[in-house]
């Protein structure tokens, strides 16, 4: 078989994996996981079943390979991210757009999916960090903690940050914020949203807030401008 060929070959094998892959999208979204047959995802998808598991050994697998789509191009959108744009707030900002941005296209279905995700394995929480979804998440993630990370090192950010929390803080946000974005339907003020979500954030964690906002600062700020007063009256009056 010549180079040509088995060129063409891989790209109709990857273009038919992926024909699968959204139609079980499609048929997990609006049928059920557990509603939907390998049989009706091949009719969908104009194969046979048997073609259907050449490719992937159960739904399951099937159900994997649809998340990791979802989390390839956040993740890819999220290294983009980081690579063009350097200031800290506007990387927060930019990758909070892009994670509702992502999300809100295909109507919530990647919160869907994740949820499917977790509903066939009751006993999932037990051990997580063994799963799929938790490399997908580890990925991701990546580019959220290179954030903060240099952040930090630019002085944009406190150092002693607890991570995680603030991790958990800004990706939990986001995930209520999908939901209010889905319940009112507007998804023409994302940006707007977004801004009002990762604002509280920063200005909890940046180098500037936490100058302007702590007490023992602005008291001693305030007792040196007295000094300053009291002494300005005492040259004053030697005047």
């Amino acid at each position: 078989m010549s180079e040509a060929t088995q060129k063409t070959s891989r790209a109709r094998g990857e273009r038919r994996e992926q024909e699968i892959i959204q139609a079980a999208t499609e048929l997990f979204a609006n049928q059920g996981f557990h509603e939907t047959s390998t049989r009706k995802i091949a009719e969908a998808a104009g194969v046979s079943e048997g073609t259907v598991f050449n490719y992937f050994s159960n739904k399951n697998e099937l159900l994997t390979a649809i998340i990791r789509r979802y989390y390839d191009g956040l993740i890819s959108t999220a290294e983009e991210i980081l690579q063009q744009e350097m200031d800290t707030h506007r990387r927060l900002q930019l990758l909070a757009e892009n994670h509702l941005r992502t999300i809100w296209a295909d109507n919530a279905l990647l919160m869907r999916m994740v949820q499917l995700y977790f509903n066939t394995d009751l006993d999932i929480y037990s051990h997580m960090e063994t799963t799929e979804l938790h490399q997908f998440n580890q990925r991701y993630t990546r580019s959220f903690n290179s954030i903060i990370r240099e952040g930090i090192q630019r002085g944009d950010l406190q150092p002693g940050l607890n991570k995680q929390a603030i991790r958990d803080l800004f990706f939990g946000g986001l995930e209520y914020g999908m939901r209010t974005l889905a319940i009112h339907r507007k998804p023409n003020d994302i940006e707007n949203y977004v801004s009002e979500l990762v604002e509280p954030i920063w200005k909890s964690i940046s180098t500037s807030a936490k100058i302007t906002s702590t007490p023992a600062y602005d008291e001693r700020l305030e007792k040196a401008c007295r000094r300053v007063e009291k002494a300005a009256r005492t040259l004053e009056k030697k005047l």
